[in-house]
């Protein structure tokens, strides 16, 4: 696998050095740039609107996602509309599939637009959008 960082690469963008903290999400290289002997790397921007940060980040904010292994078949293509689920299988949002991370073996996917671009989701949160989402009658009687 290549661990170098080049225009395309897909990666989790850190605000801290040696990726600690909160990942600011799943960004596309878009861009590099040398300043003063140190590698800048131009990342997409956010969907999330509360964002206004700058895109430009060093290596060491940056941590490499592994795609899926060649040849693998995901249950959910790029390009997909799909309903997102959370926890208890409550629905989140629709959105479209824009990446597919390799994550412990298994597919982790990531949607646009949303307001959270570090969370990835598995198999069992997405549906495909083929129809509307329908309520879970238990939850209809909840007061929250």
């Amino acid at each position: 696998m290549n661990n170098q960082i080049e225009v395309g690469s897909l990666v989790f963008c850190y605000r801290t050095e040696g990726c600690r903290g909160r990942c600011e999400g799943l960004r596309a290289v878009t861009e590099l740039e040398v300043r003063d002997g140190t590698i800048y790397y131009k990342v997409t921007s956010s969907d999330d609107s509360m964002y206004n940060g700058d895109y430009w980040y060093t290596a060491d904010r940056l941590q490499l996602a592994q795609r899926p292994p060649v040849g693998t078949e995901t249950k959910f293509k790029i390009g997909d509309r799909v309903h997102c689920f959370g926890t208890y299988h409550i629905y989140c949002s629709t959105g479209i599939i824009e990446h597919i991370v390799w994550f412990e073996g298994k597919p982790d996917y990531y949607v646009t637009p949303t307001a959270t671009p570090w969370y990835g989701y598995n198999d069992n949160s997405l549906q495909l959008a083929i129809e509307p989402v329908r309520a879970v009658p238990e939850l209809e009687s909840l007061v929250f």
